[in-house]
């Protein structure tokens, strides 16, 4: 086996080993980083978002206290106002403070704030105690028929305390008669706290609109009086009273010194503000936790990932340098060696396809043999010329047909295609070589060469290989000879005359026969003149007379016969300028007769100054007698023929339009076709339309017709014009040229 010469550091099994170790460190990394990062982010927010559901809680609950402690309240004045006894009426008032855990004293007052009657849940009533209940801010607010919340008060010990009042008035509603009051001391709101807290570590306080503390998880706070408002959760209840608009996370240092993650709630009915702070440090616990679990994870997949790598580029490079093994023998054209492989991965799998893509690829070339065999056979046999040509328009190779065409000379890679195409040392004027890569390549052009001591007619095309290699042959150039194609297309074509010459027989016999009349007459008077005054001198200016007027008539007859024979003629093709409406007009006048004769209106439309176009002037001749006559068929008598001839856009278009009987849709797929004909039997040949269609292609044009059954038939014909200069140059010779 060829040993491989691929460096080490390249080779697979050596950057498996390094790749594996780096994707084994760096993505864990990456991974492990991003996850902490996001854990953090997430465990923040859960700890605010928990928080949150605490302080809400507990608002609710002290809400819910307040709103019970109310009714209560309006439930037993209702009950006091139906009982005239005193001493009924304190046991109703201390039913109610059994009703209301929190509250320690209740009262009834007068509309002066005097107690009249109250009980205390733990001692005697003192009178004293009645001051505290003829406060002018409780009293106003319980006569607008409000219920009192008063502000928290704090005992000697430092035990905070507030008082709750509704009003009694009159039974019409009218007359203020007091109020029903109880005292709660805030000390036992201890017990809802810690109902709704469950972490040793959460702080859970209270505090009012002034930032005071009234209540905390642990009441030592409040008996110290500690200062809760340099909490930032405290300030911004007391400067946007808003919990939603604290940040996340909300993050600070609290009034105790520790960075704390904290929210607060708030109370409706007293304005109070209900904070929840939680440690940092307990509260990002699991994220350490984490963290150190993690890097121990991360080194186990160090560890584990170098020993699988090592293994694996060991494993897969086995199979992969075996199968270069057997790519080197099938790029060196050797047997092909047996493969013996016993994985079942795809490693093995792709072995095992390597192996079945030999026998295929041995078996395609066996058959890429077989097609090349009958692509020669075709390219070799099928009568037409093919040829590789360069750029530079030089033959790279042939197929027989050209060498038995053109002799060896084609065969010579030196040789260009002009030289043996057209017989000349020049380029061809209109060669598609020459033309940007992206202009279309001209087709069917045509080239005349002597073989043999006879011409031969060539047709080529050239087709652009889009996908050539560099150095590679860049066109091929299809040959064909068209020289008995030609033969039999002049044959036709003058078949086609003398079909015309046939029909318009009768119009040239008229029109000769009038000068013959007038000659004849004349001449007869000539004889009678010289057998009547044989002895006297005839006159002379008489003779003169007659004379110049057989003269005339013979010439009209000579001009006659001679547009006959030039339209009868067999000739070659001569390319020569043409001006077209002097060909219109000539071939108007070969059919002014039969116009004559069926009382056929023939008016001409040609715009001034139309473009010269180079061609055969005796085929396009050809073209509008056909076209003439084919329009003269179709209509009745008195029926209207109308040629237009303009320019349009680089050609000059002619059209001929009638308003005869129209050609049936069904037939106008079918007038091209040699021989169709809807003439009835002696009429027409068939082939009109067909030379004419031969005729205006070969001259680099198109033709068509448009027809309405009924209604009538419109032939266009469009020919490219010449260039303005060679227009101006032919117009100093014009009558040098056809027309």
């Amino acid at each position: 086996m060829e040993r491989s010469r691929i460096p080490r550091f390249y080779r697979i099994k050596v950057r498996v080993l390094l790749i594996s170790i780096l994707i084994s460190i760096v993505p864990a990394l990456i991974i492990g980083m991003y996850f902490l990062y996001f854990t953090k982010q997430d465990l923040e927010k859960s700890v605010q978002t928990q928080n949150e559901s605490t302080a809400e809680r507990f608002a609710q609950k002290m809400e819910f206290f307040l709103f019970r402690t109310e009714e209560r309240l309006k439930t037993t004045r209702f009950s006091l106002l139906a009982t005239p006894v005193a001493e009924d009426r304190q046991a109703i008032l201390y039913r109610m403070l059994k009703k209301v855990p929190l509250a320690e004293e209740a009262v009834v007052f007068n509309h002066r704030g005097k107690v009249e009657y109250g009980v205390h849940r733990f001692q005697i009533m003192q009178e004293d105690r009645e001051e505290s209940w003829q406060g002018e801010t409780l009293l106003d607010e319980l006569k607008q028929k409000k219920e009192y919340y008063g502000p928290v008060q704090f005992q000697s010990n430092n035990i905070p305390y507030m008082q709750i009042a509704v009003p009694i008035f009159s039974e019409d509603g009218k007359t203020f008669r007091g109020g029903i009051g109880v005292k709660v001391r805030l000390q036992s709101v201890l017990t809802l706290l810690e109902e709704v807290s469950d972490k040793k570590e959460e702080a859970i306080f209270i505090f009012d609109s002034r930032g005071n503390l009234i209540g905390h998880n642990d009441f030592t706070e409040v008996l110290q009086r500690k200062q809760v408002n340099e909490s930032f959760v405290v300030r911004h209840f007391m400067r946007v009273s808003n919990p939603k608009l604290l940040p996340i996370p909300s993050q600070y240092a609290s009034y105790n010194g520790k960075e704390v993650l904290g929210v607060y709630a708030i109370v409706p009915r007293t304005g109070w503000g209900i904070a929840v702070e939680e440690p940092v440090e307990s509260a990002f616990a699991p994220v350490r936790t984490l963290f150190f679990k993690l890097l121990a994870f991360l080194l186990l997949i160090v560890l584990g990932a170098s020993v699988i790598s090592v293994f694996l580029s060991l494993f897969f490079t086995g199979p992969i340098e075996y199968l270069e093994k057997l790519a080197r023998s099938v790029g060196h054209g050797r047997s092909k060696e047996p493969i013996f492989i016993r994985r079942k991965d795809e490693l093995g799998h792709l072995i095992t396809v390597f192996g079945e893509m030999t026998e295929r690829l041995e078996s395609q070339g066996k058959k890429l043999l077989q097609e090349k065999e009958r692509l020669d056979a075709i390219v070799n046999n099928m009568g037409i010329g093919l040829a590789l040509i360069t750029r530079d328009c030089r033959i790279a190779w042939t197929n027989p047909i050209v060498r038995e065409w053109l002799g060896e000379a084609a065969t010579d890679k030196k040789t260009l295609c002009y030289q043996v195409l057209k017989g000349t040392p020049a380029i061809c004027r209109q060669c598609p070589l020459q033309g940007s890569e992206n202009e279309k390549l001209s087709a069917d052009i045509v080239t005349h060469l002597m073989l043999t001591n006879k011409e031969r007619i060539f047709r080529h095309n050239v087709y652009q290989l889009r996908y050539a290699a560099e150095g590679e042959p860049d066109y091929l150039l299809v040959i064909e000879d068209i020289t008995e194609q030609r033969r039999m297309e002049d044959i036709a074509m003058q078949a086609d005359k003398l079909s015309a010459l046939g029909l318009m027989a009768s119009g040239f016999a008229h029109e000769i026969n009038n000068p013959l009349a007038t000659i004849q007459v004349y001449a007869e008077d000539l004889v009678d003149q010289t057998h009547t005054q044989r002895e006297s001198l005839l006159d002379v200016e008489e003779v003169e007379r007659y004379l110049n007027v057989i003269c005339k008539h013979v010439d009209r007859a000579k001009e006659i016969t001679q547009k006959l024979l030039n339209f009868s003629r067999k000739s070659e093709w001569q390319e020569e300028y043409i001006y077209l409406p002097n060909i219109c007009k000539e071939s108007v006048s070969l059919l002014s007769h039969a116009f004559t004769k069926k009382q056929v209106m023939i008016s001409t439309s040609i715009e001034p100054n139309v473009p010269y176009i180079k061609g055969d002037a005796l085929q396009i001749t050809q073209v509008f007698v056909n076209l003439l006559q084919n329009a003269l068929d179709a209509i009745g008598e008195q029926g209207v023929i109308t040629v237009e001839i303009h320019a349009k856009g680089g050609y000059v278009q002619v059209h001929v339009i009638d308003n005869g009987i129209g050609i049936s849709p069904a037939y106008v797929g079918k007038i091209y076709d040699p021989f169709f004909t809807t003439k009835p039997v002696g009429q027409g040949t068939g082939l009109g339309l067909s030379i004419c269609y031969g005729i205006i292609t070969r001259m680099g044009g198109t033709i068509t017709v448009k027809s309405t059954e009924g209604q009538g038939t419109t032939a266009t014909i469009e020919l490219p014009a010449i260039r303005k200069e060679v227009q101006d140059e032919q117009e100093k010779y014009q009558g040098t040229y056809r027309g």
